[in-house]
């Protein structure tokens, strides 16, 4: 709540503090993935089709995923644009959504079976973690150039003119 109201407070759209609070559990995930992250894994992990997908999923697919949907909603009459939101907004919006860090790395333990599980888990591990900061990054840049700005709630400028323009 401080962290949203100094935001609110200084001018920066507030949704900056849900950007910034996001990279707290991720940061916690990170310390609890169980990847011991070496050279030899990340180059592994790097030409990795698992990685790659994963990656990709939830960087652009989530991304592009819900601006669709959103954009099938508000043409069938489904549903509206909230006020105050545009299309770039919602797309800057969408972009935090790959985020999904915590479940990712749950569903990584349960998705593969066989030979090659235990580098296959850590490749995808490797594509969550990569994944999940491009949509860190994504979103908290275009969440910030396409956030409405609010104007300073009090204004010397303002407040001179007025008083000239009584005077």
């Amino acid at each position: 709540m401080a962290l949203w109201l100094a935001m609110l407070e200084s001018g920066v759209h507030a949704t900056i503090a849900g950007v910034i609070m996001c990279l707290m559990p991720s940061l916690f995930a990170l310390a609890n993935a169980g990847v011991a992250l070496s050279g030899d894994l990340l180059a592994t992990a790097a030409t990795s089709a698992v990685t790659l997908g994963i990656v990709l999923g939830l960087a652009l697919g989530k991304t592009l995923g819900i601006t669709l949907a959103t954009w099938i909603a508000v043409k069938l009459g489904a549903g509206r644009l909230p006020t105050g939101t545009n299309w770039p907004l919602l797309v800057a919006i969408a972009a935090v959504a790959g985020i999904g860090f915590t479940v990712a790395l749950f569903i990584t333990e349960l998705a593969f079976r066989g030979e090659d599980t235990e580098m296959l888990t850590a490749e995808a591990k490797i594509g969550v973690l990569v994944g999940s900061l491009i949509a860190v990054l994504l979103g908290a840049g275009l969440v910030a150039f396409t956030a409405p700005k609010r104007r300073p709630a009090h204004d010397d400028a303002d407040e001179d003119s007025r008083a000239a323009s009584i005077a």
